[in-house]
């Protein structure tokens, strides 16, 4: 199988990375169409990626990655689609473009997978939506999902779902960092060096992750577990309650879901 990428971003390496880490995809020829020359010759270097025009990548891949901006798209999809092949098989990775959008542009029949990763990918973490197009089957959802739990876990999610899955996966993470940073901050505040504080902060935020996944105990009895009555916890949760934390965090879901339905249209 050859699987080409159009754009050689750092989306589109970390999921060359994780196929070269892997057993499935290690020896797959992997083709790469990118206008950056010294992003180019690195991927080419570092991965085994065989640099080629866009058009090439289209005459010679069976599975092709969009991994390009999506206002790129308008400008570049009329000549990739004016090279697609029968059988050959289209993933997107672009946000806010809906799998409809592509149909429009490629040959009747053509199947479109459009994947939602978000930037964990590069550390080999991303909670990733994974969902067909009009003429995807399940066989191209799997294989696509293989190439996609390389660098992480794949959800098959309705894609009337996916501006929710932005807000839950793709923007959320940006949450996360903050609230690692702050902690941290915080921590500095108290005379920790900053290296120690980031490192234990950290720790926490990846404990309670595994915690609230692998326990079998749901995220508000955890948090009533850590909490001893008249205790030091429950102080810190009492602030967050009165300055709005949980109200805070659902509206800024809510404006990245907005806001993904302005930018789609």
């Amino acid at each position: 199988m050859t699987y080409g990428f159009i754009g050689l971003g750092h989306m589109a390496r970390a999921i060359i990375g994780g196929m070269r880490r892997s057993g499935t995809f290690r020896d797959a020829v992997i083709l790469g169409a990118e206008p950056d020359a010294a992003r180019a010759a690195e991927v080419a270097e570092t991965y085994g990626v065989q640099v080629v025009s866009a058009e090439e990548v289209m005459a010679r891949a069976q599975t092709v990655v969009l991994a390009v901006k999506p206002q790129v798209l308008p400008g570049l999809l009329p000549t990739i689609a004016a090279g697609a092949r029968q059988g050959m098989l289209i993933v997107s990775i672009a946000a806010g473009k809906d799998t409809a959008f592509y149909e429009g542009y490629f040959p009747s029949g053509t199947p479109i997978v459009r994947v939602m990763p978000n930037i964990n990918a590069m550390v080999g973490y991303a909670a990733i939506a994974v969902t067909g197009g009009r003429y995807a089957t399940a066989e191209h959802v799997a294989a696509v999902r293989a190439v996609f739990d390389t660098v992480g876990e794949t959800f098959a999610i309705a894609e009337e779902l996916f501006s929710a899955f932005t807000a839950l996966s793709g923007s959320s993470v940006a949450f996360a960092y903050r609230y690692i940073d702050v902690i941290a901050r915080a921590a500095v505040a108290e005379g920790f060096d900053p290296e120690t504080a980031l490192a234990v902060s950290c720790a926490a935020a990846l404990g309670s992750a595994k915690m609230a996944a692998e326990s079998g105990i749901d995220p508000g009895t955890l948090v009533k577990m850590v909490c001893s009555p008249g205790g030091t916890t429950i102080e810190g949760i009492r602030t967050l309650d009165a300055e709005g934390f949980d109200e805070t965090l659902t509206h800024a879901f809510e404006a990245v879901v907005r806001r993904d339905r302005e930018l789609r249209g």
